[in-house]
């Protein structure tokens, strides 16, 4: 089964890339440039995965997955974010209780990037 990533950026290049990119590994792929309407794009594209870009207009990648916690429906989709700021990867540890969040600085390793969406895509057996 081919497995579906969700690539949210207000960078329309960075987004095209990626779509290119993790097609071509076999991904399918749903990108989105609006953070405001992400949780909807997020429940009609039931992807195992979200990559997430922090710094965008009028609404944090942080504040997406805060609201992602909150909603039974979306909180155990793991999370890639993706930023170029540096002083937002500590963040990431406040919100990685109980969830699998990563983050990976921009520019990345393409390596690096696939590395981490085997782990967190992985089938992990039921306790």
């Amino acid at each position: 089964m081919t497995k579906t990533i969700l690539v949210i950026d207000d960078n329309r290049e960075f987004l095209e890339f990626m779509t290119d990119f993790l097609t071509g590994e076999g991904y399918d792929v749903v990108s989105h440039y609006d953070p405001h309407t992400a949780l909807d794009v997020l429940r009609g594209a039931c992807p195992q995965l979200l990559i997430v870009d922090i710094a965008m207009p009028g609404r944090t990648g942080w504040s997406i997955i805060e609201e992602m916690q909150s909603d039974q429906e979306l909180d155990g989709i793991p999370v890639i974010v993706c930023t170029a700021a540096v002083t937002e990867v500590g963040k990431s540890e406040h919100f990685a209780v109980d969830r699998d969040i990563r983050t990976i600085l921009k520019p990345f390793a393409v390596d690096e990037l696939l590395s981490t969406i085997e782990e967190l895509t992985e089938v992990k057996p039921k306790a």
